[in-house]
């Protein structure tokens, strides 16, 4: 698999605001596909992160703790600070030393996602 990509879907309900959350907050940009039931940005050049809406109406299974999202971004701290200023407290600290730079979010939706710094 070493020339493979490699992409992650996640399901949501509200594909407006997790669009706008994904590409405005966590700066990933503009989506390289965007329509009104999928949303795809680009991660680096070899992964993308697909917004799948949701319309089966049932309940989506809960997203923490079964798959997290971790972003590496060379300007960690204006994401965490745009974050803290639109109300996005960090959960708290990954486990073991406090000082280790992942700070632990929830999307709109409750989906897993940390900042790690570079």
């Amino acid at each position: 698999m070493r020339s493979a990509k490699f992409g992650i879907v996640l399901r949501v309900r509200d594909l407006t605001k997790c669009r706008a959350f994904y590409r405005d907050v966590l700066d990933l940009g503009n989506p390289v596909i965007d329509s009104n039931f999928q949303c795809v940005f680009a991660i680096g050049s070899e992964t993308s992160l697909c917004l799948e809406l949701d319309r089966s109406g049932t309940p989506l299974p809960p997203q923490a703790d079964r798959m997290a999202l971790v972003l590496i971004p060379d300007d960690a701290e204006n994401i965490v600070e745009r974050l803290e200023v639109g109300g996005w407290a960090a959960r708290n600290r990954t486990e073991g030393n406090s000082n280790s730079g992942v700070l632990k979010f929830h999307d709109p939706e409750g989906n897993l996602f940390y900042i790690q710094s570079s």
